[in-house]
């Protein structure tokens, strides 16, 4: 017959052992209440800050694109945006087609990707086609310039995006999110400002 100090001893060894693997279910969930916690600001913007240092317009909450978008054949497919490697800098045809307005933007996003010299191997430039076909002046002109076709749905959240209804241009980073926009008010400061600030602290 077991005595009641004989119990109290057992009890007195055993609640160590609890105790330890208490602190140890807590070590272990605590990562992982973090990560949840992120991942659900990141996604549907609650709780996400309002004053950032950004130039460019943050969208809330992020929005995975990277399934909407396919290459027009005649290019190299396996550069899509958001494979893990590259950010990537869109730009949406008009509705009106690619005219001035759009050959200057393109320019202007090519003379961008140059000026943020050592940086310029993380980032992809892009052109959202409306027909989605090739077009054959802009490949000859813009070699560097990867051209896309995209679902109805994409065209319809970028032109969601667009408040000021003019030509602007898309940051999407390596997993395929649609992360900020900037328009033709933005200087070419702005997109450097930026775009070095992501790049180093992504690496």
């Amino acid at each position: 017959m077991q005595t009641s100090s004989s119990i109290e001893d057992r009890s007195t060894k055993q609640s160590p052992l609890w105790a330890t693997r208490l602190k140890l279910s807590a070590i272990l969930a605590l990562p992982i209440l973090m990560i949840a916690a992120s991942t659900f600001v990141y996604v549907t913007g609650v709780g996400m800050p309002t004053g950032t240092k950004n130039r460019g317009q943050l969208v809330v909450p992020a929005a995975q694109i990277s399934d909407q978008l396919a290459v027009i054949s005649g290019q190299d497919e396996s550069t899509i945006p958001g494979q893990g490697v590259t950010w990537s800098m869109l730009y949406q045809e008009p509705k009106n087609g690619c005219k001035s307005d759009c050959l200057n933007s393109l320019y202007f996003i090519r003379q961008t990707h140059k000026a943020i010299g050592k940086y310029a191997p993380l980032l992809n430039r892009y052109y959202i086609s409306r027909e989605g076909k090739l077009n054959s002046d802009l490949l000859k002109n813009y070699p560097a310039l990867i051209q896309l076709k995209a679902s109805e749905q994409l065209m319809t959240t970028l032109e969601n995006t667009n408040e000021r209804q003019k030509p602007q241009y898309y940051l999407v980073d390596k997993q395929g999110f649609l992360m900020m926009t900037y328009s033709q008010e933005n200087t070419l400061k702005d997109y450097i400002t930026d775009l070095k600030f992501l790049f180093s602290n992504s690496e």
